[in-house]
């Protein structure tokens, strides 16, 4: 793997949430905020580059609804 690119949104591809830009593939993580906190799937796009050619992997997921503790 030569670059990725992580995109992170409320459709699939989408990238209201996150869109890293090309990485390095020295880079090996990426924090992503401002994710929803009413349960709405998140849809988290992986794209890769090997060879010159750009694939991806696309996954749903629901990040944890925030809670609030009462004392």
């Amino acid at each position: 793997m030569t670059a990725w690119q992580l995109l992170a949104g409320s459709s699939a591809g989408g990238s209201n949430y996150q869109d890293s830009g090309q990485l390095a593939s020295t880079v090996t993580s990426r924090t992503v905020s401002g994710l929803p906190t009413d349960g709405s799937t998140v849809y988290v796009r992986l794209r890769y580059q090997i060879g010159g050619v750009w694939s991806y992997q696309t996954t749903p997921t629901r990040p944890p609804a925030r809670r609030r503790f009462r004392p």
